[in-house]
């Protein structure tokens, strides 16, 4: 049996960094990394992995959480494609074209008609930026699946 999961080498080395790779992973060693996995995502992510309808305050929580990794990124309430691919990269979603998302952020600005020199990204072009990248790593994932 193989046990095939996505991990970018960020995540693995925050992780795993410590093991020893030669003698693997005891069961205890697994149950405390997917715990603490588990324990670092948000309400909403939990919750829709133990296939459990989501709540009104869990999907606030979410929300507050990328509100609050926007603000971060764009102190002053806008961010531009530079600050938004640094954002993405910080949030671990998975980089696809593995360009520290260069390609995925020019070809969403172009979608979203932000064509300019020096686009402005406010929050609500954030969680649409969000929206459409979720969308596009399950299907880059299902071609993936789908390949083997």
């Amino acid at each position: 049996a193989s046990l095939d999961l996505h991990l970018n080498a960020k995540v693995a080395k925050e992780w795993l960094g410590h093991l020893n790779q030669v003698d693997g992973l005891t069961l205890d060693q697994v149950k405390n990394i997917c715990s603490g996995i588990l324990a670092a995502q948000t309400p909403a992510v939990r919750s829709c992995s133990a296939g459990k309808t989501l709540t009104l305050t869990e999907l606030q929580a979410s929300e507050e959480y990328m509100r609050s990794a926007f603000r971060k990124f764009a102190p002053k309430g806008t961010l531009g494609p530079y600050e938004l691919r640094a954002l993405l990269m910080s949030l671990d979603f998975p980089d696809v074209h593995c360009d520290q998302f260069d390609r995925y952020v020019g070809e969403w600005l172009m979608i979203v008609g932000k064509e300019e020199e020096q686009p402005v990204i406010n929050v609500h072009d954030f969680i649409s930026c969000i929206n459409l990248l979720v969308d596009v790593c399950q299907r880059h994932q299902e071609a993936l699946e789908a390949e083997e």
